[in-house]
């Protein structure tokens, strides 16, 4: 058995402590009261800490947040698990079309949505946070996309669909008790992506609703403005969050699969 060299040992430690310096020391700075004038901080304290969530305002924001980037995940999911399953199965030739469809998101760049968006339901009666979630709603598009037919394509849903037609099943039996389950796997990762991606959303929401909708990003902003200290025990309570919905959603999507009897 060969022994594995030092050399790309030292290139992945070197890479860890790079990509986690900076949230180590962002992690010890929210926990000093100050640290300008010295290497190390001379004192500890938690009272940012206990000021956050002691501050109903700042859980009012995660929830903001967490409604609106699950509300369109929930929207897109439902959207275009269906929409896959039909191109893929039926209609194979349309499936270069929605990749040219879904990548037009990536064309546009948000500032110029949020200002289109805005000249458009600006002056309505339609809630700007629904203008919001509609717009998150096209910006997460190309990654369900991507996950779910992606995962389609790996399960080889076209025999599928026609061996279930054959033994009497409708198609939506077959979608809902066949492909749903086979491509649950691809699903959560692309709400895991979708959901990660809006929940760190600035520019679209800032320009739509700024401070009348407050969410976790724009309470960030303006925390900022006011002490780096305690943005930086928002940035920490923000990244744990984000750790425990990723190591939830991957320990679903790790499971292992039923038996089919």
């Amino acid at each position: 058995m060969k022994k594995t060299k030092l050399g790309p040992k030292l290139i992945v430690i070197f890479l860890m402590i790079y990509l986690f310096m900076p949230f180590v020391i962002t992690g010890v700075y929210s926990l000093t009261d100050n640290w300008s004038n010295t290497i190390l901080p001379s004192t500890f304290t938690l009272k940012f800490y206990v000021e956050l969530f002691s501050e109903g305002r700042f859980w009012m924001s995660i929830l903001r947040s967490v409604f609106v980037s699950a509300l369109s995940v929930a929207a897109a999911v439902l959207v275009m698990t269906p929409l896959v399953f039909a191109v893929c199965a039926f209609t194979p030739r349309l499936e270069a079309v929605m990749k040219m469809i879904t990548l037009i998101p990536y064309a546009i760049p948000g500032v110029i949505s949020a200002v289109a968006l805005l000249r458009a339901y600006g002056g309505t009666d339609i809630p700007m946070v629904l203008v919001l979630a509609g717009a998150y709603f096209i910006l997460v598009m190309p990654l369900v996309y991507s996950g779910v037919n992606n995962a389609m394509h790996a399960i080889d849903i076209v025999p599928i669909t026609e061996a279930a037609r054959v033994l009497g099943a409708s198609t939506l039996t077959t979608f809902l008790r066949i492909i749903v389950p086979g491509v649950a796997p691809g699903i959560l990762v692309s709400t895991l992506l979708s959901f990660s991606t809006l929940f760190g959303e600035f520019v679209v929401a800032n320009m739509l609703i700024g401070g009348s909708y407050e969410t976790v990003q724009i309470y960030l902003d303006l925390v900022m403005k006011q002490t780096g200290h305690l943005s930086s025990a928002v940035v920490i309570i923000y990244v744990l969050i984000m750790t425990l919905i990723c190591a939830l959603v991957m320990k679903l999507s790790g499971g292992k699969p039923k038996n089919v009897a």
